[in-house]
C-alpha cells in the first residue's frame, strides 16, 4: 500500500432519532436510529475506510423507578 498523509478538518456528519413508548406507568420501550456519513477527503480517502455510510439501529426495554 502506498504511504497515506492523513489531513485535518471535519470527519463525521450524523443524525439520531429517538422514540419512547410507554407500557405502562414503570415500563417502557425505547427504539434509536441513527445515520452517519464520512465527510472531507481526508477521511474518505483513507485506505482504512471501506464505507463512508453508517446506519445503526438500538431497542429496548426501560423501567422507571
Amino acid at each position: 500500500m502506498p504511504a497515506y498523509t492523513p489531513g485535518s478538518g471535519m470527519g463525521t456528519v450524523g443524525l439520531t432519532s429517538t422514540s419512547v413508548y410507554a407500557l405502562t406507568e414503570h415500563w417502557g420501550l425505547v427504539a434509536r436510529l441513527g445515520l452517519r456519513d464520512l465527510i472531507g477527503s481526508a477521511v474518505k480517502d483513507s485506505p482504512l475506510t471501506q464505507r463512508t455510510f453508517g446506519v445503526d439501529f438500538a431497542a429496548g426495554a426501560i423501567y422507571k423507578f
